[in-house]
């Protein structure tokens, strides 16, 4: 019985033990003091702007009194971007300003966004999109893309060229890069997404859900289909 009885406070503590910060007053530019990265990982319900230029710089865009509750830290290689543990920041809005000038991989783990204002050059990216947020691009130019949707959330490329891309969606998002042009494309779909995509020379598609892939371009397809997803023609 006493077991008992600790557990259910201990899931009480932890259950209630988050601190509610309401923001208050006007939106203030915070500059951060972080650099040495090439990757960016957000698990923060806001706004990410990144763009590629000369310069590396990280400003936070948020009410005065709940900046201090935002991390921006570097591990690694990678600016990861978060609240502070048991802090559940209401209401208003936190906008994250990035300019770097490599990036080899973005995450989205939350419900805020990643949008990308710039085209992006880099030899090889990845993706990962777990929360229900979306990451928006403009256009890419790289040799190699990974990209992988196990949220709910939609991940779009808006133009350029990659040589090749692999993609993984056990989600139910949507993958939309049919802007974009691709020499080969690989894509293992088991959730109920669906993906738009471009593919010059060949396109390997292994269907175990209920999404579907659309393509564009004329490349010699290789399918393996046990779900109820089709490849169909754009």
């Amino acid at each position: 019985m006493k077991h008992v009885l600790f557990a259910v406070l201990v899931l009480f503590t932890l259950t209630t033990g988050c601190r509610k910060i309401y923001p208050d007053g006007p939106a203030i530019k915070q500059v951060r003091n972080v650099s040495g990265f090439d990757k960016i990982e957000a698990g923060i319900s806001g706004n990410i702007r990144f763009i590629q230029g000369p310069v590396s710089k990280v400003e936070v865009e948020a009410a005065e009194n709940i900046q201090s509750y935002i991390i921006t830290e570097v591990k690694g290689n990678k600016l990861i971007m978060k609240t502070q543990p048991n802090v559940n920041i209401r209401g208003g809005s936190v906008n994250i300003y990035i300019t770097n000038p490599t990036l080899t991989g973005a995450t989205l783990a939350g419900s805020g966004n990643i949008q990308f204002d710039s085209e992006i050059a880099a030899n090889t990216l990845e993706l990962k999109l777990s929360g229900s947020g979306n990451i928006s691009m403009p256009a890419l130019s790289a040799n190699t893309l990974f990209s992988s949707i196990t949220g709910s959330g939609n991940l779009s490329i808006n133009g350029g060229t990659v040589t090749k891309q692999e993609i993984l969606i056990t989600g139910h998002g949507d993958y939309e890069t049919r802007q974009m042009q691709s020499e080969e494309s690989k894509i293992n779909l088991t959730g109920s997404g669906s993906a738009k995509l471009w593919a010059n020379s060949k396109l390997e598609v292994t269907i175990t859900g209920s999404g579907d892939v659309w393509y564009l371009g004329s490349p010699t397809i290789n399918t393996s289909i046990t779900g109820s997803g089709k490849v169909r023609k754009l």
